[in-house]
């Protein structure tokens, strides 16, 4: 008598088999690519972040006012974000791939000492945090328009 392993099997069972194989390598092929896409795109947003603080950092108007006018985004196209508890730290965050503040996806960066000259805090005290006000307003509207749709 043949132990299980001994026997052979139908050609149907094999074939089935390495179908199974053959899928099981593209799917973790294809959240491999995934993976490495997203890490890519937070280095090139964590560059970004790193930009942002040393302008912050030495007063550099130039990128100060693009940052201030809404052109420094995230790889995924969302707005940096600055927060500033007070007016001598500041840190800047990516809300990350999904779009949404304070998700474990956000990408932030290291807090920071701005500059004290006038210009950047002038920019500081416009501009901190005015991002999430924005979104909270949009979303307090939206929820209002949801509720007038269904009365």
């Amino acid at each position: 008598m043949e132990a299980p392993w001994q026997k052979k099997r139908p050609i149907s069972n094999q074939i089935g088999l390495g179908v199974l194989v053959i899928l099981l390598v593209t799917i973790g092929g294809y959240k491999g690519i995934e993976w490495l896409n997203n890490r890519n795109k937070a280095k090139d947003t964590e560059a970004a972040l790193k930009t942002l603080c040393r302008a912050f950092a030495k007063n550099d108007k130039a990128v100060i006012a693009d940052w201030a006018a809404g052109k420094y985004k995230d790889v995924w196209g969302n707005q940096i974000i600055l927060h500033a508890d007070d007016r001598s730290k500041i840190v800047f965050v990516s809300k990350g791939s999904d779009g949404l503040i304070d998700t474990a996806d956000d990408i932030r960066s290291e807090e920071v000492r701005p500059s004290t000259r006038a210009e950047t805090q002038a920019v500081l005290k416009a501009n901190a945090d005015v991002n999430v006000a924005n979104i909270q307003q949009k979303a307090e509207a939206a929820v209002d328009e949801v509720k007038k749709a269904t009365e």
